[in-house]
């Protein structure tokens, strides 16, 4: 394990990428999230 590195901004401001995850998910941008996808993604969180 190790720390995510995220390149946006997060919350609190400063240094929270040692205590945030990354999930990560591919998408070509066009098209939807099938709702099976976003229902895992609920259940994970």
């Amino acid at each position: 394990m190790g720390s995510c590195w995220h390149n946006a901004p997060s919350l609190p401001l400063g240094h929270a990428n040692c205590r945030s995850i990354g999930i990560e998910a591919e998408n070509d941008g066009k098209a939807s999230w099938p709702k099976a996808q976003l229902d895992a993604y609920k259940r994970q969180l």
